[in-house]
């Protein structure tokens, strides 16, 4: 199996319905329609997100295919509804390692 690159995905958070949790959305996650919210939110655990601004941050992906304007993700360290979900992203949205 190959190795899925790692990565960070830029993205929007607000509370979640926990106090260990936010909500997040993204570029791409509301054209899964398998989000919490009418928004696409997603709910990952909050040690997982790296704050930037007030409702802005990074969550960590796994990039499992590159393309030149796109790339297929999964979100590291969603939780249930998200969890194993590949999303569909801008490449511009996504900052990579290399």
């Amino acid at each position: 199996m190959e190795i899925m690159e790692k990565a960070y995905l830029k993205c929007n958070y607000s509370e979640g319905m926990f106090s260990n949790e936010y909500f997040v959305n993204f570029k791409g996650s509301l054209e899964r329609g398998t989000g919490i919210g009418a928004g696409g939110d997603y709910a990952i655990m909050k040690d997982r997100l790296i704050v930037t601004a007030e409702s802005s941050g990074l969550i960590p992906i796994l990039i499992a295919k590159k393309e030149e304007k796109t790339s297929n993700i999964l979100i590291d360290g969603a939780m249930e509804i998200g969890a194993g979900v590949f999303f569909t992203v801008p490449n511009g949205e996504i900052l990579f390692n290399n």
